[in-house]
């Protein structure tokens, strides 16, 4: 089931950052919400979905003519501070899962 809906997200933000590019620049907006899904998800300990979602969120929003507009700075500055949310939140996972398996192991 968790799977599935990883799958479904991943697949969404993949479609809107093609979307984003060619298409639809607004399409960009979906993939700034799966970033904070992101890092949910990585500060949940699911580490390898959280970064497949983080470099498909990362390209949409580098790449996406809107956000290249000379006058959205404050758009540029959210999805800046948006994804340093979402890569604290991963860096917090992954330290709770070395944790976690440390208990283990000693």
């Amino acid at each position: 089931m968790q799977q599935s809906i990883f799958c479904l997200i991943i697949i969404l933000a993949f479609v809107a950052m093609l979307a984003a590019f060619h298409l639809l620049p607004e399409a960009v907006i979906f993939n700034v919400f799966s970033s904070l899904f992101a890092a949910l998800i990585g500060y949940r300990s699911y580490t390898r979905w959280a970064l497949l979602l983080c470099c498909i969120n990362v390209l949409a929003m580098t790449f996406c003519p809107l956000l290249d507009s000379g006058g959205w700075l404050s758009l540029k500055g959210a999805v800046v501070f948006v994804c340093c949310v979402m890569f604290f939140a991963i860096a917090f996972g992954c330290n709770k899962e070395v944790a976690q398996n440390k208990r283990f192991y000693y």
